[in-house]
């Protein structure tokens, strides 16, 4: 061996004990109460009086009434048990409800201002519903919102970004206002992120914002609901938006993350922080546009565009003025004509430090929508207000929205209660005798709590048997649906809510026909698996309990039996043990790892359709 192999050797091994000892020595400083927290970063520093979701949340309604008086103002959330943070056109009963114009609603987290609410106001959003930081807004806070500020002449819009959490409670506030309250209701989804080609799954950004102008000018133009969500449907297809970050976003009272390393930009991220699909050297500005121009409009045909031009959070105005021009001219090397372009602090993710560009094509008719007039603190000329008028008064909520009272019996309605009794309680007897299964199952590929969430919500749903269930079936499902929705959490509690509010409509829409009980039942079924799916995104194939409600309710579709059923919805979980996540928390787990498990959720549908069948 040569002596240069041996200095080598010898070398290598004196760092790697140099290595050791620092770790050592990290390790035992860090133990010491006195000296452990000169290794722990600090907080961020926020300019801020709360520093937690709720107390947040409500100090930025507050100010945002105070800095807007009288053309603000917020739905009186004193009756509710737990906060409802809803932001309102000052005028909305005048020139909205009353006028039997669309009401068109958004919302989402807080953490993204000036979005939503700086976007509530003329020729916009009549309503913006806001959720704690980054998470979604109750379903009851969304329906307060829709009874508010919508007739059942002119109904309502909702435009929802592309997250889960979001579109289970404004589908669940959507299915309770068509069914208890008679108002028509439309939804658009927004899913513009192009950034990890992940098709239903790509998330709504910043290019919501042209849907919100293009929603708002047809609702003020008077336009009908069809076609409101016509062309912000129109409009939501057309946008494509992706973002990059130099520092990721840090949530108030946290240390940074330090994610990103001093020479790093990550491309792609979410409005979250959610992870990106590259990292890379820090580009320029003009680097940075033409690799967001490229993604953005590869698959566009060429012609006239709009531009949004989003700073995440704390970039500078003279970043973004020289990122916006760069952008410009990107876009248009890409043999596209840039005709209208909007910048600034639009929709943020707290104080990341980022920009986003999103690219619409456009016609005639869509630029009308962006060029009519609007007046938000967020999107209006003269946005710098005084504040000389008095404050708006308080909007009183419907007495029924915060009571949640049992929906009034429908006249004609399925009197079928001591069977539908029968049938819930051998399904709910059986999913709590399979708890433990179920956890282990969670455990396995999900948070562990599966089984206790369902039984949670069986055991709720066995106490509302036992008090007494209203007579007519569709005062059965919303008993069972209340039930559910007070005793169990996470998105199966959720999931499970939504589809009996649509099975409740079914319900009642069968009231007073000649269609036979079995009948009705089946499709309240149907609606009950629709719903879920078309709210949750979710569908067979994607490893959630889908897989099992949908082959159900294709057997009840073609005319199939109970037994038929039971067995397709146990055919249909069984062949989760081989299938990979799309959506649900095992989505985020490496695949062999859910190799031969079968989901429980679709496990628990298998088995209460198999006590029912057999009951």
């Amino acid at each position: 061996m040569s002596s240069s192999t041996l200095d080598t050797t010898a070398l290598t091994d004196a760092l790697s004990d140099v290595g050791r000892r620092l770790s050592d020595a990290a390790a035992s400083a860090t133990s010491f109460p006195e000296t452990k927290k000169l290794f722990e970063a600090p907080p961020v520093k926020k300019i801020l009086d709360a520093d937690n979701g709720a107390k947040l949340t409500e100090e930025l309604l507050d100010a945002l009434l105070v800095t807007n008086k009288g053309t603000l103002t917020r739905l009186d959330d004193t009756a509710f048990a737990a906060g409802c943070r809803v932001i309102v056109r000052a005028d909305y009963e005048r020139q909205v409800k009353n006028a039997r114009y669309v009401s068109v609603i958004s919302g989402g987290g807080s953490g993204h201002e000036p979005a939503h609410a700086g976007f509530v106001g003329s020729g916009l959003l009549t309503a913006a519903v806001c959720g704690d930081v980054f998470a979604s807004p109750s379903a009851k806070a969304v329906l307060s919102a829709i009874v508010a500020t919508s007739s059942q002449r002119a109904g309502c819009l909702l435009i929802v970004k592309n997250y889960t959490g979001d579109r289970l409670n404004f589908g669940i506030a959507a299915e309770t206002a068509k069914s208890r309250y008679g108002i028509p209701v439309e939804t658009v989804y927004v899913a513009d992120d192009v950034a990890l080609d992940s098709g239903s799954n790509a998330r709504g950004v910043a290019g919501t914002l042209l849907v919100h102008k293009a929603a708002g000018a047809a609702a003020a133009a008077g336009y009908s609901l069809q076609d409101v969500a016509k062309a912000a449907k129109d409009a939501a297809d057309r946008v494509k938006t992706m973002g990059a970050a130099y520092e990721v976003c840090t949530l108030p009272g946290r240390p940074p993350s330090g994610r990103l390393g001093a020479g790093e930009v990550e491309l792609g991220l979410g409005i979250h922080g959610e992870p990106g699909f590259e990292r890379t050297a820090t580009p320029t500005a003009s680097q940075l546009a033409a690799t967001l121009a490229e993604r953005t409009t590869v698959n566009m045909e060429k012609g006239d565009v709009a531009l949004i031009v989003n700073d995440l959070g704390t970039t500078t105005p003279m970043e973004l003025a020289v990122f916006g021009a760069a952008c410009i001219k990107a876009v248009e090397a890409r043999g596209f004509s840039v005709v209208r372009v909007l910048s600034g602090s639009l929709m943020t993710a707290l104080d990341m430090h980022g920009v986003s560009l999103s690219v619409a094509p456009v016609d005639v008719k869509l630029l009308k929508l962006i060029d009519a007039t609007c007046n938000a603190p967020a999107m209006a000329t003269g946005a710098w207000r005084v504040a000389t008028a008095a404050s708006a008064p308080l909007i009183k909520p419907e007495a029924s929205v915060v009571d949640d009272p049992p929906p009034p019996p429908v006249p004609g309605d399925l009197e079928d209660t001591e069977r539908a009794a029968k049938a819930i309680r051998a399904a709910c007897e059986a999913v709590l005798k399979a708890e433990a299964e179920l956890t282990a199952l969670d455990e396995k590929v999900g948070d562990g709590d599966a089984g206790t969430t369902l039984a949670a919500g069986a055991k709720a749903v066995l106490g509302a048997c036992d008090a007494g269930l209203p007579k007519g079936a569709s005062g059965v499902a919303a008993a069972v649906a209340r039930a559910v929705e007070d005793s169990m959490g996470g998105s199966s509690g959720v999931l499970y809510n939504l589809g009996l509010k649509a099975a409740e409509t079914s319900l009642r829409q069968s009231a007073g026909t000649r269609i036979q009980a079995d009948k009705a039942w089946c499709d309240a079924y149907v609606a009950f698996a629709e719903a879920i799916t078309k709210c949750g995104g979710a569908g067979v194939g994607s490893r959630t309990m889908c897989d099992a409600t949908l082959p159900a309710a294709d057997v009840f579709r073609a005319g199939g039996t109970l037994a038929e059923a039971a067995a397709a919805a146990r055919k249909g979980a069984d062949s989760t043990a081989s299938l990979a996540a799309t959506h649900g928390r095992s989505a985020y787990l490496a695949e062999e790892t859910q190799r031969g498990v079968v989901d429980p959720g679709a496990r628990a549908v298998a088995i209460a359709f198999a006590a029912v069948a057999s009951s």
